[in-house]
């Protein structure tokens, strides 16, 4: 059996673990008090959609507007998740990271992407285009004309594809510069 003193002194070690004042249970500051990070408006070079490009693969983006004037002009990325349109309707998903942006001395500068075609996401998804299923089971029991030809759109909508998910160049994306985003010392405004 533990003594109560060695039971006392965990406690106490425990509490101060948790208390906001420091320790491994710290608080991160709230990200308004945080500075904003150093961020850049950029445009998608490559064409990519979700049944073509594979994990991995790389592609291109041009910064444009102020940051652009400091000699960073091209950055790289990669597809991070690729699925292809699939049968009953489902559309295809696209997503993609911002890795880093090379200024015109060579060095690299990490890079983070926060918002791709206006959009505060990095994975885009493509249409359904799908009657609903339901449609399928309509014609079996009620075999009337309109369920039939319910019955026929519905087998269909199980059989066809969505269509792939697409960026298009010149899709705009917003950067974030430097690894402040990833380690979290700044805030994306």
């Amino acid at each position: 059996m533990k003594s109560p003193h060695r039971l006392v002194s965990l406690l106490v070690a425990s509490a101060a673990l948790l208390h906001p004042s420091g320790g491994v249970g710290a608080q991160a500051p709230p990200s308004s008090t945080l500075p904003a990070c150093r961020v850049a408006d950029a445009v998608l070079e490559d064409d990519l959609d979700s049944g073509g490009s594979r994990v991995g693969q790389p592609f291109r983006f041009s910064v444009v507007g102020p940051a652009a004037t400091d000699g960073t002009v091209h950055g790289y990325g990669v597809v991070s998740f690729a699925r292809g349109a699939r049968n009953g309707g489902r559309g295809g998903q696209l997503g993609i990271e911002a890795r880093f942006v090379e200024r015109t001395d060579g060095t690299h500068v990490p890079a983070t992407l926060v918002m791709l075609g206006g959009l505060a996401a990095n994975v885009v998804d493509g249409r359904t285009r799908n009657a609903p299923i339901v449609l399928a089971a309509v014609g079996i029991f009620r075999p009337t004309p309109y369920q039939i030809a319910a019955g026929l759109i519905g087998a269909y909508a199980a059989l066809h594809f969505g269509s792939q998910a697409v960026l298009r160049r010149g899709t705009p994306l917003r950067i974030a510069l430097g690894d402040d985003v990833v380690t979290g010392a700044c805030a994306v405004r």
